[in-house]
């Protein structure tokens, strides 16, 4: 019969085993499989019945070579290149270039604002509350760009499942990415804003007028 996979995946086709191994026996591949799917009940001994399989069939004609589905995927994807050091030099890359971004903006508004800074400092706002001004404004710009981007994120994840459930049936995005992506834009937003609110910090109100 025709399905369609709740995941995407229809590309695949189902045989009976039966039929399909003894059409099988003109071409001399009759009696062979290519892999077996296992389910355990407890995931933790995946790695004792894994060695146990393996030791099943060792030394005979058809070893095994048992591993989880993770590691079976990981192993498939390392087969294009070392997909998790690409991914981490290209996420550090995009990750300093935004640093040096949104640091560079920072520093350019609190140059355009001296005069305001002086005021606020003058109106009798600490230099606390001022040096904390520019880290809420820092954080601000940050966590648009951060919400904006995981939400592409989410889309693309949506959009893209379909097309590659052949070699990755599972494409999402699990929980903890939002947490560390929430991370990260504090990470962020504080270490673009170090330099400018020092800066706002030290300001006099002397020089600031002067300047101005």
């Amino acid at each position: 019969g025709i399905y369609e996979a709740a995941n995407g995946d229809n590309q695949s086709l189902y045989f009976h085993y039966d039929y399909l191994n003894e059409s099988l026996s003109q071409n001399g591949g009759r009696d062979f499989i290519g892999f077996v799917i296992m389910k355990i009940e407890n995931p933790d001994e995946a790695q004792k019945v894994s060695a146990a399989v393996d030791a099943l069939f060792a030394n005979s004609p058809a070893e095994t070579k048992t591993a989880t589905e993770r590691a079976f995927i990981q192993g498939f994807a390392n087969q294009i290149g070392d997909i998790a050091t690409i991914v981490t030099a290209v996420a550090s890359a995009v990750f300093f270039t935004m640093l040096l971004v949104t640091g560079n903006t920072m520093a350019q508004s609190v140059r355009e604002r001296i005069n305001e800074i002086a005021v606020l400092k003058t109106l009798g706002y600490s230099k606390r509350v001022v040096a904390g001004l520019v880290v809420g404004e820092s954080f601000l710009i940050t966590a648009l760009g951060g919400t904006i981007g995981l939400g592409l994120a989410v889309l693309a994840a949506d959009s893209m499942s379909a097309a590659v459930a052949q070699y990755f049936p599972v494409l999402g995005i699990p929980r903890s990415t939002y947490v560390i992506g929430a991370v990260l834009i504090v990470v962020l937003s504080v270490l673009a804003a170090l330099l400018p609110s020092v800066e706002a910090w030290r300001l006099r109100i002397t020089d600031a007028l002067r300047k101005a």
